[in-house]
């Protein structure tokens, strides 16, 4: 168990080569390890990472999944799947988003995919006997500073990544997705090689359901609606969950399209009558007066 008075450190790793979203994902294949009372407890002594991958483009085809794997390949970073190596947050993101991030951009390098991890402070042992030994740099080291003139790293994660890049770039939007936990590596290149610079990854390890996968909230480069609608098809013809933001009725929003059943009878049962966010719930049927 995590000591409380442990400090928290922002860190960041680098790679030898740059740029798939697929590459900055396996770097932090890493289950969210943990995510019981422990790592909840120990959330303030944890050390936040930042990594840095080389792309698939150019390599041969991918070698099985392994525990371990070279920095510069494109499944390094699984030895980091290990519970041993107590973790809470893990975000690949992709060449060029971390362009945008001034406040850390001196740490990101020019054509480098990032990981940003939360890591417990001892296990930081681990995690740099684990670079050391896949040919990683460590390119930010901090202790945790939360206050107002301060940005964490975990400030560049999840949906946070979309408002960093909405403060100079008002022409791209997201998605939500969740990627098929049987073949996710290969799912990830796959959209990776269908979309290009037009969908930018970033993503989000996640154990779903027992399984360990990967969510991704990805930048968009907005042209049309129709555009748009393409893109999420083509995403869930490939078996990626899209959850769509840009609908405003659940089942248009899930990723089923339809309204999970104790959802629907926790409508009727608080709202029988339709009252509250009428028109969200298509489903829905409104009881008479």
């Amino acid at each position: 168990m995590l000591a409380d008075e442990t400090t928290t450190r922002r860190l960041a790793c680098r790679a030898n080569a740059a740029h798939l979203p697929g590459e900055a994902m396996h770097t932090s294949l890493t289950s969210t390890s943990k995510i019981g009372s422990a790592v909840r407890r120990a959330a303030h002594g944890a050390a936040l990472l930042l990594v840095l991958c080389t792309p698939a483009l150019g390599q041969p085809a991918l070698p099985p999944i392994a525990k371990t794997a070279d920095l510069s390949g494109p499944r390094f970073g699984l030895t980091l799947l290990a519970d041993g190596v107590v973790k809470k947050l893990l975000t690949p993101i992709t060449w060029p988003i971390p362009e945008k991030f001034t406040a850390i951009r001196e740490h990101c390098p020019d054509g480098k995919s990032i990981l940003i991890a939360m890591v417990a402070e001892p296990s930081m042992e681990s995690f740099r006997m684990i670079l050391a030994g896949h040919k990683g740099e460590i390119t930010f080291e901090t202790p945790n500073d939360e206050s107002p003139s301060q940005v964490p790293l975990y400030e560049y994660t999840w949906n946070h990544t979309t408002l960093q890049l909405l403060k100079t770039d008002r022409g791209i939007t997201y998605l939500q997705s969740l990627f098929p936990a049987d073949r996710l590596v290969e799912s990830v290149l796959e959209m990776q090689a269908l979309f290009g610079d037009e969908v930018l990854l970033h993503n989000e390890f996640i154990r779903f359901a027992g399984k360990l996968t990967a969510s991704a909230l990805q930048i968009v480069r907005y042209t049309t609606p129709e555009r748009l609608n393409e893109i999420i098809d083509i995403h869930e013809r490939h078996g990626v969950m899209i959850a769509n933001p840009h609908v405003y009725t659940l089942e248009d929003g899930s990723r089923h399209k339809r309204v999970d059943a104790d959802q629907l009878g926790f409508k009727h049962e608080v709202d029988p009558y339709g009252l509250l966010n009428p028109g969200k719930m298509r489903s829905f049927v409104r009881a008479r007066a």
